[in-house]
């Protein structure tokens, strides 16, 4: 994936500013039912992951990056992706951070799938674990609205959006 922009490119680092779900009227199979802490050095997740159904490769996974542009307004599709097979796909791209994030929710398999139950985050999770993730080690300058959903056969099973900042290290 090669990205071309004029604006400024780099190492960086995340700051989430935003966590919500798509349609908070819905009861989503999939629950990531978060709320953001900001202290002086870290920023937390609190909250837990529901399942009411296994989280598995029966379902797809779809994102869509906006961009925030210097009007204010967002620019959807700056990146769409949907994938098969979502919990292997899932367990990739957060890479060398799986386990710490799945231990942080106290979910003790790491293995796909992972069973239904209500996971809680106890003291919450460090989002600085994703700095071992297979994201890209650089990227555009911005602020963003992530909105990813699991689906299978046309069904939405879960959906939610990040707002965050990519800012220079």
């Amino acid at each position: 994936m090669k990205l071309i922009s004029t604006l400024p490119i780099g190492e960086y680092k995340v700051i989430i500013n935003q966590f919500f779900k798509c349609n908070p009227s819905q009861e989503y199979k999939i629950q990531h039912n978060f709320y953001i802490v900001h202290t002086k050095n870290t920023t937390l997740f609190k909250g837990n992951i529901t399942l009411l159904i296994p989280f598995d490769d029966t379902m797809s996974m779809e994102f869509n990056l906006a961009m925030r542009d210097s009007f204010g307004k967002w620019r959807d599709n700056t990146l769409v992706q949907k994938s098969p097979k979502a919990c292997s796909v899932v367990k990739q791209v957060i890479g060398n951070s799986w386990n710490n994030y799945l231990n942080s929710f106290g979910i003790k398999n790491h293995a796909c799938p992972i069973s239904p139950g209500v996971y809680t985050s106890g003291n919450g999770m460090d989002t600085s674990i994703f700095k071992d993730a297979n994201f890209p080690r650089q990227f555009i300058y911005g602020t963003y609205k992530l909105r990813y959903s699991y689906n299978r056969n046309n069904e939405i099973l879960s959906c939610n959006n990040y707002v965050f900042e990519i800012k220079r290290l």
